[in-house]
């Protein structure tokens, strides 16, 4: 097969992907940013990095609506705002843009993306970003002064 067919075969298959990441946000608009600049890729791999200290932790066992609440409230201290970029692991739609409900975003998210996640402020100044470890959560924010 080529690669252009394998391009192409995945970029419909991610649309599939994408569009199934909107009906289970419940309508929630998105579209992809035009650009995501570089510091944000260097930011989340400083992050991955086993020598990095996370900015906040809570411990796993709080319970479910605890972390989310925690995530939330992190979110909102480090100015992260209403529309923001998230994360996928997808190749052709690598952010996509919503806008976040000022309650419960954090378990919507998690349900159709994963414990790991990484939003982007709608102005592209502000990273927040959560991973989940073995018995606790990490929280990083990072605010770019451009």
């Amino acid at each position: 097969m080529s690669r252009e067919l394998q391009e192409k075969l995945r970029l419909h298959k991610e649309k599939r992907e994408a569009e199934k990441i909107l009906s289970a946000l419940d309508g929630i608009k998105y579209h992809g940013p035009e650009s995501i600049p570089e510091w944000v890729d260097g930011e989340i791999a400083e992050y991955l990095s086993s020598a990095s200290v996370p900015d906040s932790q809570i411990s796993d066992e709080l319970g479910e609506d605890r972390v989310e609440s925690w995530m939330e409230q992190f979110a909102e201290q480090a100015g992260i705002g209403q529309t923001v970029h998230i994360r996928t692991s997808m190749q052709f739609f690598p952010w996509l843009e919503c806008a976040l409900p000022e309650r419960g975003w954090a378990r919507k998210l998690r349900e159709v993306l994963g414990s790991d996640l990484m939003l982007l402020s709608h102005d592209i100044r502000v990273l927040v970003v959560f991973f989940e470890e073995e018995y606790e959560y990490h929280a990083f924010a990072y605010v770019h002064d451009a």
